[in-house]
């Protein structure tokens, strides 16, 4: 499935239809230090550092996000090349033991923090830690143990993960509520109908939910176990790409020249791809299109009316996170065309620990269809692609800008990996809903794809934020 959206080409003066070729070479050199750049390995660690001296951590907090606090856009547009420049980064932090989150802006040039403010009240987001609580919570919770037993099953045969429900309203406000589910070891389908409510902050479980009759037998299938996809299809003949001229993109740092395109990237904690300042070169002089474009939030809301399943209304980006630890290294000729430049990206561990991410952003020149024809003359169009993927619990996203010869930009959203799945008791799809499963006037909430196995109705909502800088 792909979503898919243009932005107009009005910008442009009348009677431009094709651009000529900067460069027959791609540089990739590191490029001048420039306001907009993402933080380095080595700025992520100065700012934990300096937090830390400052006793602003805990030594226990989970790093939500560490990024680039963007200086103000005129001081942007107004630098110049070779000056000293303002260099600020924002962190979100919390320790499991403390109400709220704390926010923090740390002064990289004069290595101090700027402000730090507590935010009581609002939950902080973590990956990493949440499923070794989720086990140490349920585990020594005979109530859990019992509810698993009354299903057959032993509390040493399952698993545990947890998901983001917001404040449900049932701990104090600012403790850190999650639904915690079962799944048994091998197969990870979730057991259907049990679930606790569960406190992190405080490390207890607050209601248990226990669904009678609800499916709760044991799948042949390791849906979520990566090593179970099979290549069974036999493809057509490979089509491969090849430049024997070279690229013509230069790629200096994060910054791009292409065509009459000009353009930098960077990649955020928090948004993934973001495309920054795009100019258009127009009979030499640089007009301004966009300052700043980025996909800050996705909302993924789930179909079926279940309790578990009415919890599933995720924000990705902002639970998530579209850089930190989910970002994905791209197979070259799958991912990207062999003709792609691979560049990497330095993100960070909740721990605070940076880390880079090798081949996580591809820019390459495209095949775009036919530029310009009329008679027996036309024109080939080439595109600029910068391509970005990311990999959510089940899913994965792929999120492609386009710049064209003719001065538009698509972004192009592929959305693949698995789809999230429930157990049910029917067991083929042409049946109805079998006895307790759940239904609405005979129609199922989702479509069988494996003995009682179903893929979920849901819906993805992509949130985009354009700055557009149109002359």
């Amino acid at each position: 499935m792909k979503q898919f959206f243009n932005l107009s080409k009005a910008f442009l003066p009348a009677g431009i239809l094709f651009c000529t070729s900067l460069s027959s070479a791609m540089a990739q050199s590191p490029g001048a230090p420039y306001p907009l750049d993402p933080l380095t390995s080595a700025e992520i660690s100065k700012v934990v550092q300096i937090l830390k001296a400052g006793n602003a951590t805990t030594g226990r907090d989970i790093f939500n996000i560490i990024n680039l606090k963007e200086p103000p856009k005129r001081e942007v547009l107004t630098y110049i090349p070779g000056t000293p420049f303002r260099r600020e980064a924002y962190a979100s932090f919390y320790d499991y033991a403390k109400n709220g989150v704390t926010e923090a802006v740390v002064d990289l040039n004069a290595g101090k923090v700027l402000s730090l403010k507590n935010i009581p009240g609002v939950i902080g987001m973590g990956l990493e830690a949440d499923s070794l609580a989720a086990e140490n919570i349920v585990r020594k919770d005979p109530r859990w143990i019992a509810a698993l037993k009354k299903r057959g099953i032993s509390i040493d045969s399952v698993t545990h993960r947890s998901i983001f429900p917001g404040d449900l309203g049932i701990a104090p406000a600012g403790h850190r509520e999650q639904l915690v589910i079962p799944r048994r070891k091998g197969n990870k389908v979730d057991i259907e109908g049990l679930l606790a409510y569960t406190d992190f902050t405080t490390g207890r479980i607050l209601k248990i939910v226990d669904e009678e009759n609800r499916f709760s037998g044991k799948v042949d299938l390791n849906y979520f176990d990566k090593d179970s996809i099979l290549d069974n299809q036999k493809g057509p003949n490979p089509v491969l790409v090849s430049q024997p001229q070279g690229s013509s993109i230069d790629i200096t740092g994060h910054e791009i020249a292409w065509q009459n395109w000009r353009l930098r990237y960077g990649i955020d904690n928090r948004e993934g791809l973001v495309i920054y300042n795009v100019r258009y070169v127009d009979n030499g002089k640089e007009r301004p299109v966009m300052y700043k474009g980025s996909m800050p939030e996705m909302v993924v809301p789930y179909g079926a009316p279940s309790l578990l399943q009415a919890a599933y209304n995720f924000f990705d980006a902002g639970e998530y996170r579209l850089g930190q630890g989910i970002a994905r290294s791209m197979s070259p000729g799958a991912d990207a065309p062999e003709n792609a430049a691979y560049m990497p990206a330095t993100l960070h561990r909740e721990s605070g620990v940076p880390y880079q991410l090798d081949r996580a952003v591809a820019i390459f020149e495209e095949y775009g269809g036919t530029l310009w024809r009329h008679g027996s003359v036309s024109r080939r169009a080439t595109n600029l692609a910068i391509k970005y993927y990311t990999t959510i619990e089940n899913y994965d996203y792929g999120f492609t800008w386009r710049f064209k010869q003719d001065g538009t930009i698509d972004i192009d959203i592929e959305l693949t990996g698995i789809v999230e799945i429930q157990g049910v008791n029917r067991t083929n799809e042409m049946d109805a809903p079998g006895k307790n499963d759940l239904s609405y006037n005979g129609l199922s909430f989702g479509t069988l794809v494996h003995p009682h196995v179903e893929a979920i109705n849901h819906q993805h909502f992509f949130v985009f934020r354009l700055d557009l800088d149109i002359d």
